[in-house]
């Protein structure tokens, strides 16, 4: 869960571990759709819309086992490890790449 700040109009602007008393007192889910477009500005609609939809398979052993091994690879291992290993439609490969990447950057692995 992550514990969020809000400005007047509503639009989150702090995201944090901890409740932050006066400021940071609304709990969210972390595969909420407002804490992913916070914490990943540069992600496209599609993108998070991508991420909304894939959040079931991360208790998969396989998904499971596949972070751990992307845990200290690069972006550019990710992408070549992608090309080599899934032969599925373009879409599996931007929509796995896409979910790597975040959970690698968000420190989630």
């Amino acid at each position: 869960m992550t514990w969020v700040q809000r400005n007047i109009g509503g639009i989150i602007i702090g995201a944090y571990a901890n409740r932050q008393p006066g400021y940071a007192d609304e709990q969210l889910s972390e595969d909420d759709p407002e804490v992913i477009a916070f914490q990943h500005p540069e992600a496209t609609p599609a993108e998070l819309a991508n991420l909304a939809r894939i959040e079931e398979f991360i208790d998969d052993a396989g998904v499971i086992d596949l972070l751990q091994r992307a845990r200290t690879a690069t972006a550019a291992q990710i992408d070549t490890w992608l090309l080599n290993n899934v032969t599925n439609l373009a879409q599996a490969r931007t929509i796995l790449g896409i979910v790597i990447k975040l959970l690698v950057s968000r420190r989630v692995l």
